[in-house]
């Protein structure tokens, strides 16, 4: 089935594309925040060749329960997947994280292989990003989350809090 073929406006914001990236195989990954999910989709012809999350995904969370409202998915050198996971859908108390996941396409599993949630619980309803500096740092974006919680968190790769930034307003 190809994605521009499921759009029905009474049921779902398709268009919440927050995050394209252009894959190693020249296909896209695509990130529908109001789907909970990652498509993996053909650049020529437009099918789905995966889905990452959501209803009906292609693959099985080994080791966490995946992610909601995410933004900023990205494909890492080295094939994982990294994203900001909202939690707008998660177990409760709702959090946001940043992930990376490694995905086996052969068992259909997905794999988390890094996680920060910030201590104590922050919870963003919209909006920021999980970056990876060239020093193998993560900033993490919260977007949308509110005093007296932090906007961005500096992280190092073994989950060392190395400095936290708060605006005066909240967002």
């Amino acid at each position: 089935m190809c994605i521009r073929d499921r759009y029905d406006s009474t049921k779902f914001d398709y268009c919440h594309g927050n995050a394209i990236e252009l894959d190693h195989d020249a296909n896209y990954l695509v990130s529908f925040r109001h789907l909970d999910a990652i498509y993996k989709v053909n650049r020529t012809t437009g099918h789905i060749i995966w889905k990452l999350g959501g209803k009906s995904s292609s693959f099985t969370f080994v080791n966490d329960y995946g992610f909601s409202g995410q933004h900023d998915i990205r494909r890492l050198p080295n094939g994982n997947i990294s994203l900001f996971d909202n939690g707008n859908s998660g177990q409760a108390p709702r959090k946001s994280r940043g992930l990376i996941y490694s995905l086996d396409t052969i068992n259909w599993t997905a794999n988390l292989v890094w996680n920060f949630d910030n201590s104590p619980n922050q919870y963003a309803i919209a909006m920021g990003n999980h970056h990876i500096t060239t020093n193998n740092y993560h900033l993490i974006n919260y977007g949308m989350s509110y005093r007296p919680d932090p906007s961005i968190s500096l992280v190092s790769s073994q989950l060392n809090k190395i400095s936290q930034i708060y605006f005066k307003d909240s967002i």
